[in-house]
């Protein structure tokens, strides 16, 4: 999973005009997730992001992501292992946004005692009877990441899971490495590739643009 960033991290070293900075970005894209940060930097690093921090121009979705990335090292560094992935996520997606590219993958980490079939690409939302939001993507490698969004992180930035999947007739199997879990739901999805929608465990979902 981290070679990805490797990659990603080489990428955003590189200047560019990014077309896609007009495509609508995630609406948190632009959240720090800076909760874990002391009040006064120390280390090199520390200094290295408050002042990321600090010289930040909203919109500049390509600092954005070298910021993710910056906190993602920090929460490696100190073991902080659920803020590390999630600053890396956040990461991609803003150079998603700059870049205007759809990610490839989730990065789902291991490996997923199936080999993924009928893969698609496309992200689909839905709200439950309890009003918490549901946001699956889908990518063409078989990974997936599915979020939630509470009344207490109405961001977006709430429980996570990745993992890994493979669709056969109307079963979905989902698999995920951590914490390791295996499920399997019923599964439709709507026009060629799900462009009207799907059905997830009967729920109806939406594409998200």
């Amino acid at each position: 999973m981290r070679s990805r960033f490797v990659v990603l991290t080489l990428a955003l070293a590189l200047p560019f005009t990014a077309s896609g900075q007009a495509n609508r970005p995630p609406r948190d894209v632009e959240r720090f997730e800076v909760a874990g940060l002391p009040k006064a930097p120390a280390s090199e690093l520390e200094k290295e992001i408050f002042l990321l921090l600090r010289v930040h121009k909203k919109g500049d979705y390509t600092d954005a992501s070298r910021i993710h990335l910056k906190l993602a090292q920090y929460y490696k560094d100190h073991g902080e292992e659920l803020l590390e992935d999630l600053c890396n996520q956040k990461a991609m997606e803003a150079w998603a946004a700059a870049s205007g590219e759809r990610p490839a993958s989730a990065g789902s980490p291991g490996s997923p005692p199936f080999e993924p079939q009928h893969a698609f690409a496309r992200r689909f939302r839905y709200t439950d009877d309890v009003k918490i939001e549901h946001t699956w993507e889908f990518f063409v490698d078989g990974t997936y990441s599915h979020t939630l969004a509470t009344a207490d992180r109405p961001d977006g930035i709430g429980p996570r899971e990745r993992g890994w999947y493979t669709l056969s007739g109307d079963q979905m199997r989902l698999w995920q490495f951590k914490p390791r879990a295996e499920r399997t739901v019923r599964f439709e999805l709507l026009g060629d590739s799900g462009k009207d929608g799907a059905f997830l465990d009967g729920a109806r979902m939406a594409v998200v643009p």
